[in-house]
Order: C-alpha cells, then structure tokens, then sequence
C-alpha cells in the first residue's frame, strides 16, 4: 500500500484550561485507513508533559517540597534553566554529567536560601547528546533530570 500524508490534521489537542498549571496526560491509539478498511489499532502510546517545566510559570513562593522543579527548554541549545526548589536553607549541588557519566559541569555547591533557585546549564563546548542533571541535598534530596542538547 501507498502511505500518503494527510492535507489536513487528523486530530486536535487542547486543554480544557490552559491556565491551570500541573501535569497532562493523553493516550492514542493510531490505525491505518486502507481503501477496502481500517487496520486494527496499534499499541496504547501515553504522552505526558509538565505544565510546570514551561518558562511562563513563575517559581516564586517557597516550595512544599525539594525537587529539580523545571528544565526548560529541553531539548536546548546551548543553554538550558534548571530550576530547583528548596523548602528549606540547605547545602545544594547541582552537577551535569554526560552520557557515560562524566561530570562536565558545576552548577552550584554551597548553601542556599529558601525557594526556588535558578541555575544556567551552557553547553557551548558540549557535543549534541543526553545530559543528566543531578540535584543533591544530603538527606533530603537525589534527583536526576535528563536533558537533550540538540545543535
């Protein structure tokens, strides 16, 4: 058979508030229409995607709870913001290793105040690929979040 591309879209996605920050979830199925019929559906795909991590959030206040809140954009090119959120003054560090997991940057190591503090990842020197960011708090806090660098 002939795979064609459609002249218009299929589907349409929208939120039914798209001021309500948080996070989304959808599930497709696709089929395949055939001049004689419709194909059976393939396999449950579930996309999610974190209203929070978007750049028009503001992360102001003090959070409930110690997590890297946002990399955005991700995919980035050369730099991208990490945002993390500390409930509480703590000793922070943020790293970026590669994908064989090499450090190759230090974001910050020292104490930090209350709130969310934003760090910048520059990949200026860096090869396209996987990077992880790594948010530590002894014994509160050991988060990973990857991120794609894409020249």
């Amino acid at each position: 058979e002939e795979i064609a591309s459609p002249t218009e879209p299929a589907w349409v996605d929208t939120l039914a508030d798209p001021e309500e920050y948080g996070v989304y979830s959808h599930i497709y199925e696709v089929t395949a229409i055939y001049d004689e019929a419709e194909s059976g559906a393939s396999n449950e795909l579930e996309v999610l995607w974190d209203y929070v991590s978007v750049p028009e959030h503001a992360f102001s206040g003090i959070p409930e709870v110690y997590s890297i809140a946002a990399a955005y954009p991700n995919p980035f090119n050369p730099a991208s913001h990490i945002v993390v959120g500390l409930p509480e003054t703590s000793e922070l560090e943020v790293m970026v290793y590669n994908i064989i997991g090499q450090r190759v940057a230090v974001l910050a190591d020292g104490r930090f105040k209350q709130g969310y503090r934003n760090f910048t990842f520059n990949a200026d020197n860096l090869s396209s690929g996987i990077y992880f960011i790594r948010a530590i708090v002894p014994g509160k806090l050991n988060q990973l979040r990857k991120v794609v660098l894409v020249r």
